[in-house]
């Protein structure tokens, strides 16, 4: 009797387990659903703020006929440049020139410290996937909606521009 009534308690219990592993899959599921969804804001946010400091520069340049940035005029505004493959390859968010100077410039949503070493990294690979930049004097900037006091201390020991978007 004792066998038979703990046979009925480890089915029971047996049901319970897969209720729960059942319950757990659903719920894993609904979290990958909204990872996905959260992911795709975050990135949205980010090509909102790209796509606003692209055009704030490119009204400059149809204003001006350049874009001045630490008295070096800029009159070529290219976006999301790709190049190279596997270990050299690059995407810049926003990339100005002129006739002997470039400024790669990486959009943040919100700037972190981090930042800056695939700012750094650009540079050094830049001129290696377009060899015609390679005598030209490279500058850095990080744009973005918002610096803390790190990410500020930080471009000037790295001497990296930052760029926001001027209110009006």
């Amino acid at each position: 009797a004792q066998i038979v009534a703990l046979t009925a308690k480890q089915e029971k219990t047996d049901a319970q387990i897969a209720a729960t592993d059942a319950q757990i899959a659903a719920t894993d599921a609904q979290i990958a659903k909204v990872s996905k969804q959260l992911g795709g804001f975050v990135n949205n946010t980010g090509l909102i703020v790209e796509d606003r400091i692209y055009r704030c520069l490119e009204v400059s340049l149809g204003q001006d006929g350049f874009i001045e940035i630490e008295s070096i005029r800029y009159d070529t505004l290219n976006r999301n440049l790709v190049g190279g493959s596997g270990q050299t390859k690059i995407q810049c968010d926003i990339v100005l020139l002129n006739g002997s100077h470039v400024i790669l410039i990486e959009v943040k949503r919100l700037a972190h410290v981090n930042d800056f070493e695939q700012i750094l990294k650009q540079r050094q690979i830049f001129p290696m996937v377009f060899p015609y930049f390679k005598d030209f004097i490279f500058h850095l900037a990080l744009a973005s909606d918002f610096f803390n006091e790190s990410v500020i201390s930080a471009a000037k020991a790295h001497q990296i521009y930052l760029l926001q978007e001027k209110a009006g």
